[in-house]
């Protein structure tokens, strides 16, 4: 066995192996084309679009109802994520964090807070031998303007504004900072009846 393992180790690297720097991004379209709700749906969960639970598809007509809850830009952008070392640093827009706001069932009056936390390019799915988790804490009026609890239960899933700023933050983490889906799309979805 040790044999094996020192042959491993001092045998020169494959071209594949030995290629340096960082892990290139896909292009992105920006709309799917159009299709009714359910093949949208299926499409976003084959894709690895979602956590695995539904989600609402972000429509043109949603996304920019909450992008109507910032000022700024939709196509500024707002942050970089990597999801480990050695894959590039992942930039996206506020029309990318709407999209994802929109698919975990944010209200627009948490957008603001969601492009907080997005600016900060932290991925929730830190991956590690341990086991443990990252959390945020939202801190100022703005929990009581959109209604957090911060009282019993604070962490668990019985309030809109914290669950779905948290799955907000997972389906960013997944879609703009590179986990889990095989194409990366700024996605709106055309539903057609």
């Amino acid at each position: 066995m040790l044999d094996e393992i020192y042959a491993g180790l001092t045998k020169p690297l494959s071209g594949e192996d030995a290629k340096s720097g960082f892990l290139k991004r896909d292009p992105r379209t920006r709309l799917l084309p159009p299709d009714t709700p359910e093949k949208l749906m299926e499409y976003f969960h084959e894709q690895i679009f979602t956590d695995g639970n539904p989600i609402v598809l972000p429509t043109e007509q949603k996304v920019a109802e909450m992008l109507k809850a910032t000022s700024r830009k939709p196509d500024e952008w707002v942050g970089q994520m990597r999801p480990s070392p050695p894959h590039e640093a992942w930039y996206y827009t506020v029309e990318m964090v709407a999209v994802n706001a929109v698919m975990a069932g944010a209200k627009p009056e948490y957008f603001p807070t969601i492009l907080a936390i997005a600016s900060k390019g932290l991925t929730s799915m830190f991956s590690s031998t341990s086991s443990f988790a990252r959390m945020v804490v939202v801190n100022g009026p703005v929990v009581k303007e959109i209604g957090m609890n911060t009282s019993i239960g604070a962490l668990g899933p019985n309030n809109r504004a914290n669950s779905s700023i948290g799955r907000c933050w997972t389906l960013i983490s997944k879609n703009l900072g590179g986990r889990g889906s095989r194409e990366r799309r700024t996605w709106a979805a055309r539903v057609i009846s």
